[in-house]
């Protein structure tokens, strides 16, 4: 129990789920100092499948955690923030990240951040989290799903939780603030955020007037990543390719292949290398599988980004489809844009998550009526179960309904595009 031995008060909760196995009463009267290792024993015997929580708050000294319910959003922090992302201990959960630190202007309350524009919440006084190493395999509604283990990815060192500026830090909006700082800001601090604003607001204009993606030619291109990424002290290595692995697939939705990549890699090793504490094969290997780990959320944050853009295809309303068929449509014709015209991965829970309808049933219909009516093709079959491989899939038809030169001859199994009813 990694968190007991730094102080932080650790909750039982019941085997597979979030929710608490202790009684409110019970709850108030635990502090970190009151728990012995008798305690533990107690709570989670051995082969106990019970999952551990993790009180946060006052409870805690000061810990709490900014809960990203979307990667998106986190691995567009984790760019802005590299120093930061590298330094605060972070949990991967089934949908984002939990991000932990304490806040060095004392905030420990909790807050519910879509109030101000973004996604997630920050938890702190009253709430838990589940800790990494807790396999969750039921909903709230207590219905089976597919069970997801919480895992680190940049774990705590020795010294136990950081301090960094909550609001600072970038973790909540710059609309946010705590009961501990003073809302009037100095005309210079908002002058500096107003370029900065400005700035941010020409990058996204140029990413999304490229297609949702930069396309860069040569490792030089990637210079600017590399010196943003460096290794910063002892230990630091992985957490350092990983900030760079996220920064290169943000930026371009895709990864590096062949001779480009090995440049990439090159100019990082070249200027790491004495930091490093191991040998350039094993950095390589961690490279290049990171790169694979962060491909598939980087491609759907670049898909997105461009949603906004894409009009309902004119075949979509000849084929009579629904409003979540036409968002289906939509999500297709991006994905098609942002892999160049080329296969593109695709399943139903995807389009689920995307569109935030109720189950995957609907999305998956819709996407065999595309097939059925010629409009999209499946070159490869994915795994009809959660968490599997999703199929593979290429857009056959132009947005104007103008067959693709790709496009197989008509067959009883693939009779072409229809401009029927569906």
């Amino acid at each position: 129990m990694s968190f007991h031995r730094m102080g932080i008060l650790v909750v039982p909760l019941c085997v597979g789920k979030k929710s608490l196995s202790l009684r409110k009463g019970e709850l108030a009267r635990l502090e970190p100092r009151s728990i012995d290792q008798g305690w533990i024993a107690s709570q989670w015997p051995g082969r106990s499948k019970r999952n551990v929580g993790v009180r946060l708050g006052r409870v805690s000294h000061g810990l709490i955690a900014r809960d990203f319910d979307e990667s998106g959003e986190y691995f567009a922090w984790a760019e802005r923030f590299p120093d930061l992302a590298s330094r605060l201990p972070t949990v991967r959960t089934r949908r984002g990240f939990h991000v932990y630190l304490i806040d060095s202007g004392g905030f420990t309350g909790s807050a519910d951040l879509r109030a101000h524009g973004c996604d997630g919440e920050i938890k702190g006084d009253g709430t838990h989290v589940v800790a990494p190493g807790s396999t969750v395999a039921f909903s709230r509604s207590d219905e089976p799903i597919q069970p997801f283990t919480y895992r680190w990815t940049n774990e705590p060192d020795g010294d136990g939780f950081p301090e960094a500026p909550l609001v600072e830090s970038g973790l909540v909006p710059s609309s946010f603030r705590s009961a501990t700082q003073d809302t009037q800001e100095t005309q210079d601090t908002k002058d500096t955020q107003d370029t900065k604003d400005t700035q941010d607001t020409q990058d996204t204009q140029d990413t999304q007037g490229s297609g949702g993606q930069a396309h860069f030619r040569s490792a030089i291109d990637y210079q600017s990543l590399i010196d943003r990424n460096r290794i910063s002290g002892r230990g630091q290595r992985r957490n350092a390719l990983k900030a760079l692995c996220m920064s290169i697939i943000r930026h371009c939705g895709e990864r590096p292949e062949g001779e480009l990549r090995d440049q990439i890699f090159k100019a990082w090793w070249q200027a790491n290398s004495e930091h490093c504490g191991t040998g350039e094969e094993t950095s390589w290997l961690e490279f290049d599988q990171m790169l694979d780990e962060l491909r598939g959320d980087g491609f759907l944050m670049v898909v997105h980004s461009i949603l906004p853009n894409i009009e309902v295809p004119f075949w979509a309303d000849h084929l009579r489809l629904r409003q979540i068929g036409r968002e289906v449509a939509r999500i297709v014709v991006a994905c098609d844009s942002v892999s160049k015209c080329q296969p593109f991965h695709l399943s139903p829970r995807t389009i689920q998550k995307m569109i935030g309808c109720a189950d995957h049933t609907t999305p998956y219909r819709n996407l065999r009526t595309l097939e059925r009516k010629g409009i999209i093709e499946a070159i490869q079959r994915g795994e009809a179960k959660p968490g599997g491989k999703a199929t593979t899939y290429r857009l056959l038809v132009n947005l104007d309904g103008s067959m693709r030169p790709h496009k197989q001859p008509a067959s009883p199994n693939n009779p072409g595009p229809t401009r029927g009813g569906s």
